[in-house]
């Protein structure tokens, strides 16, 4: 399992954004995953989806 700052690195570097909070939760039925809500560089606000096992981004929501 990925630590919440490994996590934390790939959703920045998915967005080019700021981080602002994060949170673990259960995503697929068999999948743990990291919500980063991050603000993008544009200033949106996007919440990214990182697998806590393997370190992905799975997804990004707008």
């Amino acid at each position: 399992m990925i630590t919440a700052d490994e996590a934390i690195t790939a959703a920045v570097a998915a967005t080019d954004g700021t981080p602002r909070s994060w949170k673990l939760e259960r995503g697929d039925p068999a999948r743990i995953v990291f919500e980063v809500s991050v603000i993008a560089s544009g200033g949106d606000d996007r919440d990214v989806y990182v697998d806590a096992q393997s370190g992905q981004t799975v997804e990004v929501d707008d």
